[in-house]
C-alpha cells in the first residue's frame, strides 16, 4: 500500500483551514496557487496537521506532500 493511501485531508472545498490527518510526521507540505508561486510550506509534527487558508484567494490551489524516503503525493485543493 502507497504511504500516501491513508491520508485524509478535508474538508476539499475549504474555507478557513485544513485538515490532514494520517501523514507521518517529518513529511513537507507545500501548498502553491494557480500560478505556481508557494503560498505554504511547513512539516508535519503531529497526527493531525492543519494550515490555515485565511490569508488566501478563493481559488484552486496544489497540494504537496514529501515524505522522508521522497515519495511525493499531489493533490487539488479548493479555497472557497
Amino acid at each position: 500500500m502507497p504511504a500516501y493511501a491513508t491520508v485524509k485531508i478535508y474538508p476539499n472545498p475549504a474555507n478557513d483551514k485544513l485538515t490532514l490527518e494520517g501523514s507521518e510526521n517529518g513529511t513537507d507540505i507545500t501548498l502553491i496557487n494557480i500560478v505556481g508561486r508557494q503560498v505554504y510550506s511547513g512539516k508535519i509534527e503531529s497526527a493531525v496537521h492543519q494550515i490555515s487558508l485565511s490569508g488566501l484567494a478563493e481559488g484552486i490551489y496544489l497540494l504537496q506532500l514529501k515524505a522522508a524516503d521522497g515519495a511525493v503525493y499531489s493533490t487539488k485543493i479548493v479555497k472557497q
